[in-house]
């Protein structure tokens, strides 16, 4: 009986370059995050096919849409307080289901913000945070000024936190300024007292009594130079800190103007030197 041909066994064909248990993990990870998608859809979907600038521009619209709901319950609860007695009006707020904190944000919105619209297109939390600052402040924003060297736009474009920290440094800011100028008029109080006090212990004479008011008007140049340099030194740390801001070189003819406005201060302070060494 003739033999039979010997089969070679079969070789399993490979696919060189492919690395399976990756496009494997892959295709699971796409598994699962299609399953989550479709859970989130299903839980929290609304009527609209997902598209990001559409959902930001609902999203956006809704915000707005939230403050100016705020802003008209400030306004009921402004008429609620002023008809009612205040047991009646807290009695109110809990039928209502707010708490008096919260009705006081409200009543504040109500009052700064009902007749600014692009402050309001902002929403709930960015609006709350600018009910701090002044009526001239917000009225310059919505023409198209600044805070806190903000403009409306970039505002819109920050998140909640971003504002409310460029909000509190512009704040801490004034503060500095404000406690550098007060320690300024404190010492020239304490001068005043002190050159008065000398004044007293001196024998008046007509000499005496020209010179005084030309020494008073000194002490206040004095105090007023004091102020001058210090909004100096101010200013140019604004510049400088807002350029950095935008990530950009400070332009030349900015340092040329900030150099020559620093050494024209500094020949001022040199020649008073010099004539006190005289």
């Amino acid at each position: 009986m003739p033999r039979k041909p010997t089969q070679k066994p079969a070789v399993e064909k490979v696919d060189e370059g492919v690395d399976h248990a990756a496009l494997a993990d892959a295709h699971r990870a796409l598994d699962e995050r299609s399953r989550t998608i479709a859970l989130i859809e299903d839980r929290y979907g609304v009527d609209l096919p997902y598209n990001l600038d559409v959902f930001i521009a609902r999203a956006q619209q809704n915000a707005a849409e939230s403050a100016m709901r705020l802003i008209e319950v400030g306004l009921l609860l402004i008429q609620i307080r002023e008809r009612e007695t205040r047991e009646v009006y807290d009695s109110a707020l809990e039928r209502i289901g707010i708490a008096p904190r919260f009705a006081q944000r409200s009543m504040q919105a109500a009052i700064k913000l009902q007749d600014r619209p692009a402050i309001q297109k902002l929403g709930v939390s960015k609006a709350l945070e600018l009910l701090s600052e002044d009526d001239d402040t917000l009225a310059a924003l919505e023409n198209g000024g600044t805070v806190a060297g903000l403009a409306l736009d970039e505002i819109e474009s920050m998140s909640a936190r971003e504002v409310r920290q460029a909000l509190r440094d512009e704040r801490r800011e004034r503060e500095d300024e404000r406690a550098a100028t007060d320690a300024i008029v404190a010492r020239k109080d304490q001068r005043i007292h002190t050159l008065e006090s000398d004044r007293r212990k001196i024998k008046r004479s007509p000499l005496r009594d020209q010179v005084t008011q030309l020494l008073a008007d000194m002490d206040a140049a004095a105090v007023d130079a004091a102020s001058l340099l210090q909004q100096l030194r101010n200013g140019a740390s604004t510049v400088r800190a807002m350029y950095a801001d935008a990530g950009e070189d400070i332009d030349e003819d900015v340092t040329a103007r900030i150099e020559q406005n620093f050494q024209f201060a500094s020949t001022q302070l040199q020649q008073l030197v010099d004539e006190l060494g005289e």
